[in-house]
């Protein structure tokens, strides 16, 4: 069992042409081709999930280093928004943390929410 704990966590964004986002990619991406969502029971939506802009946040890249330098990467849809979260709440959880504790990890910013009030379907 590793005894590594998490020593860092950063975020930052790149820019738009790509990336996690495959509403910002140029042409056609499969999962954006007529998959319905709540939007496309609208006119002008139903065609592509691009067609509402999910692609203005951008791409987020998280990277968690441990103390023994070890380094992993993430990447999501949530651009500059999602960065500060990651940096400025979540990483409370993560740094310090064991590697290896991944389930109460992610356990801990799931209700971290919930304490406040902010998810209704939070459950116990």
């Amino acid at each position: 069992m590793s005894t590594h704990k998490i020593a860092h966590v950063s975020a930052f964004t790149v820019g738009a042409g790509g990336g996690a986002d495959y509403h910002d990619q140029q042409g056609y991406h499969w999962i954006d081709d007529h998959i319905a969502t709540p939007m496309s029971r609208y006119p002008g939506y139903e065609e592509s999930r691009r067609s509402f802009g999910l692609n203005v946040l951008g791409t987020l890249v998280v990277q968690v280093e441990a103390d023994d330098g070890t380094i992993g990467l993430g990447v999501t849809t949530a651009g500059e928004p999602g960065a500060w979260i990651v940096e400025r709440h979540l990483a409370r959880f993560l740094e310090g943390a064991l590697v290896t504790d991944i389930e109460k990890i992610w356990d801990q910013m799931f209700r971290r929410p919930c304490s406040t009030g902010a998810r209704a379907w939070c459950s116990t």
